[in-house]
């Protein structure tokens, strides 16, 4: 298994803003061939920190999914006003053990 956790900042006038967006995903990725899940934390100490962790049978599964129409779709949805989330790193795991 694959992981990514890709780390997301927002002012903090965003930060509901943001949340309710990823309450209301469109859900494109759920079924991506080779997706396995997808989790969205909230910083307790930082509200304005976000880690989006999604699991993949395979690095080649993220990757064609990065290209695809259903990423372009989800991330159109992203707000390009002055409080727009902004990434601040993606990280990659093999998972070894469960």
């Amino acid at each position: 298994m694959y992981v990514t956790i890709s780390e997301i900042h927002c002012q903090e006038a965003g930060v509901q803003q943001l949340a309710d967006a990823f309450r209301s995903r469109l859900h494109a990725v759920d079924s991506f061939d080779g997706f396995l899940g997808l989790e969205v934390l909230q910083d307790r100490r930082r509200p304005d920190r976000f880690l989006m962790i999604t699991r993949w049978d395979s690095r080649s599964t993220f990757l064609r999914y990065m290209k695809s129409d259903q990423h372009r779709a989800s991330h159109a949805r992203i707000p390009r006003d002055p409080a727009k989330p902004r990434a601040a790193g993606l990280t990659e795991y093999d998972v070894v053990a469960t």
